[in-house]
């Protein structure tokens, strides 16, 4: 799905060639860019890493009690989700990119009763109008309000330091 979705670049090589190409002449991958470096790498340098895995950072954050509220799942995201009706945040990233409709559609479905009211619900997409963005629009019926943040242009030559992604939704349960 996600492949088809980055026709709208010119196919797999003119997607990499967009994000490929501004990478490399936008960042320091050596130094401020932690996202490629790892792969390049294999593991996190202390001078380019994430800013929770800084030493100061991480011995402040390891000693509050948040910790606690994180909770690590091994299984489907759908099965997880159904377990609670508390959410106040999730971010799906683009995981919705590599859905059939109708996975796409159980997701959604289960989203507008498992998230609170006001709570949050982000994700991109590599397409500019992933065509599962309409089904939150649907959905506002039951209580999912969806808008488009960020469009990325083609144009722009760097989005942000991982640079694969044409656009940002965030949605409101209402």
């Amino acid at each position: 799905r996600q492949k088809d979705m980055l026709a709208e670049m010119g196919g797999m090589s003119g997607w990499g060639k967009v994000v490929f190409d501004a990478v490399a002449k936008s960042t320091d991958i050596a130094r401020d860019n932690y996202f490629y470096r790892v792969c390049l790498d294999g593991k996190y340098a202390r001078e380019c890493c994430p800013e929770y895995l800084k030493e100061g950072v991480f011995a402040r954050l390891k000693s509050l009690p948040l910790a606690e509220s994180v909770h690590v799942v091994h299984g489907k995201f759908l099965d997880a989700l159904r377990s609670r009706s508390d959410y106040t945040r999730v971010i799906l990233m683009d995981h919705l990119d590599w859905m059939d409709r109708e996975s796409v559609e159980a997701y959604v479905r289960e989203l507008a009763v498992r998230v609170v009211r006001g709570g949050l619900i982000i994700w991109r997409s590599a397409s500019k109008e992933p065509f599962y963005a309409e089904m939150f629009a649907q959905y506002r019926i039951k209580g999912v309000k969806a808008y488009k943040v960020e469009l990325i242009a083609r144009d722009q030559p760097l989005r942000d330091r991982v640079n694969m992604y044409a656009s940002f939704y965030r949605a409101t349960r209402l």
